[in-house]
């Protein structure tokens, strides 16, 4: 039996991960550009996607990467960043239902049974629990779809270049895709909140 491939979000060899984060966490603003560019539409999309306001999820991303930058220094380099992200997103949109609850019926249903603030390790637990399942949908996958998937997530290649490596067409690239992100939506889009914040983060 092969390995189940690793599926990360944060695309690139290991050795320019570290050297990324550890000038990032020494105060290299290229680094922190670097890391915004990969991610801040991605947590803007998820903060729009509950919060149905503009502004706010525009807040919610710039308190995101500013908190990012200030506690930069808890980061360490042989960290995984995207489960440090993934905490950090969590609750700063957790924090704006809170705020919110009063006001939403509905952001008081899905809060009502879940962790509001990070105080101990469960939403890394909950995150690596998450990549597990991604990891095992994603060998379930037929070949050529689990192919194309991990060619766009992990590679980072677009569906032109993917087209062109693997011999077929865009629209065919575009299929298989669309049919790998419906088959994990569909396992993790149970209105819990942290499961629907990883599939915006790393696979939307």
């Amino acid at each position: 039996m092969f390995p189940i491939p690793l599926f990360l979000p944060f695309m690139g060899s290991e050795i320019h991960n570290k050297l990324l984060i550890r000038k990032f966490i020494e105060g290299d603003v290229r680094s922190f550009d670097q890391l915004y560019y990969s991610y801040d539409r991605k947590v803007y999309s998820f903060a729009m996607s509950f919060l149905k306001n503009k502004t706010e999820a525009e807040e919610v991303t710039q308190e995101v990467f500013t908190n990012l930058w200030r506690f930069r220094d808890q980061l360490d380099e042989n960290q995984d960043f995207n489960s440090y992200l993934f905490k950090i997103t969590y609750n700063t949109v957790c924090k704006v239902f809170r705020k919110k609850a009063s006001l939403r019926r509905q952001a008081e249903n899905i809060l009502k049974n879940y962790i509001l603030e990070d105080t101990s390790t469960n939403v890394e637990i909950e995150y690596r629990n998450l990549l597990d399942v991604v990891n095992r949908l994603v060998e379930e996958m037929p070949p050529q779809q689990r192919k194309v998937f991990l060619m766009r997530t992990r590679d980072n290649l677009e569906n032109v270049q993917i087209a062109e490596m693997l011999h077929v067409s865009v629209k065919t690239v575009e299929n298989h895709f669309s049919n790998a992100k419906n088959f994990i939506k569909k396992f993790l889009m149970d209105h819990r909140l942290i499961s629907i914040l990883f599939f915006w983060l790393f696979i939307k």
